[in-house]
């Protein structure tokens, strides 16, 4: 009955003689020689093998034939796609050469497809409109991964992945996301240049302070160390010791010089992903205000975008990756209360320095 439930075989009850067929396990089934009436009843027993027989056939033939399209169909979705992705890799460039043409068309016999199905897989390929709303969906998701993530994404990176996911879904081929990407990545590349500083680190410091060592951990993207050596240079900067925490007044006035070096190390050496005016951008998008004031809802809202904040609660597992959200780090402050990662409220100060 399972095999039968599966569509792998069928069973076929054959009633030999009388029975209580109606709550039998194959009630639901069909029998023979019809009916469910037993052989033994009909008038020549012969005759009814002999249509037993016949049934049993017609449901074999059925079955048979049935495997057979199936089995036709499948080795044909495997020409499609294979003739599909090869028809991509040639169009790739806008363009089927006349050799390329005559691959495809001898790719064409070989996979034994009519005219139908080529014609089928072009249009799909070549008309724009049909998937127009496939594309613009999937536009609409990459801007708010980005967004969200940052760019770049490497191709190891779990953003990409589950991008790979939805582009299947949505039938898309690597030359419609080669389109759809290509001007949101070059819009992306343009602003990550303009965040970048000369070639040369300029490491100025009002207050005398090195920043060398903070520019090679970030050059080595060794990221939590570099976001608690940028609370060290931040608090000898204002004047203060190692465990200090900083004033509301000390952060909003912090030495303009010093905040442009610590910020544009950090927005250079992640590739515009991390970085106090990169969290600040964020907090603009978010509704933020740049007051000093600890506006509520925007700030949870810049919470869920830099990853500080999940499911409404603001959460203490910092990542220290490249793939973190964008503008999730640095963290790491001091606050009235002692030293505590995310102290969020020391934030909202910073966010609002003139000079960001």
């Amino acid at each position: 009955m399972e095999l039968h439930e599966l569509d792998k075989a069928r069973v076929v009850p054959v009633i030999l003689r009388e029975a209580d067929w109606e709550n039998a396990p194959f009630s639901k089934l069909q029998a023979v020689p019809k009916n469910a009436q037993p052989v033994t009843t009909f008038p020549d027993q012969d005759a009814a093998f002999k249509f037993v027989t016949q049934q049993i056939r017609r449901v074999a033939t059925e079955l048979i034939e049935r495997r057979r399209k199936l089995r036709d169909q499948q080795q044909k979705d495997i020409a499609i796609v294979a003739y599909r992705q090869k028809f991509e890799e040639f169009a790739a460039d806008g363009e089927i050469s006349f050799g390329e043409q005559f691959l495809l068309d001898d790719l064409q016999q070989k996979l034994k497809l009519t005219d139908a199905d080529i014609q089928a897989i072009k249009q799909g390929i070549l008309n724009p409109i049909a998937n127009s709303q496939q594309v613009e969906r999937y536009r609409q998701l990459l801007v708010k991964a980005i967004a969200q993530y940052g760019y770049p994404f490497s191709d190891e990176d779990e953003v990409r992945t589950e991008l790979k996911l939805v582009q299947t879904h949505l039938n898309l081929s690597d030359t419609d996301i080669a389109q759809i990407e290509a001007p949101i990545i070059a819009q992306k590349q343009a602003e990550a240049l303009k965040q970048r500083p000369t070639a040369t680190d300029t490491l100025s410091s009002e207050k005398g302070i090195d920043y060398t060592k903070l520019r090679d951990l970030l050059k080595a993207q060794r990221w939590q160390e570099a976001d608690r050596e940028t609370y060290e240079v931040m608090i000898r900067a204002v004047g203060k010791k190692s465990g200090d925490w900083f004033t509301s007044n000390e952060l909003l006035n912090f030495p303009c010089t010093d905040l442009k070096t610590i910020d544009s190390l950090w927005v250079k050496y992640s590739n515009g992903r991390f970085g106090f005016s990169v969290q600040k951008k964020i907090y603009l998008e978010c509704g933020g205000i740049p007051d000093g004031q600890y506006h509520r809802e925007a700030f949870g809202k810049f919470g869920d975008r830099v990853g500080w904040r999940k499911n409404k609660e603001w959460v203490f597992d910092v990542t220290f990756r490249t793939s973190s959200p964008q503008g999730h780090l640095p963290i790491e402050f001091v606050s009235r209360h002692g030293f505590a990662r995310r102290f969020v409220g020391s934030r909202v100060y910073i966010l609002s320095h003139r000079d960001l």
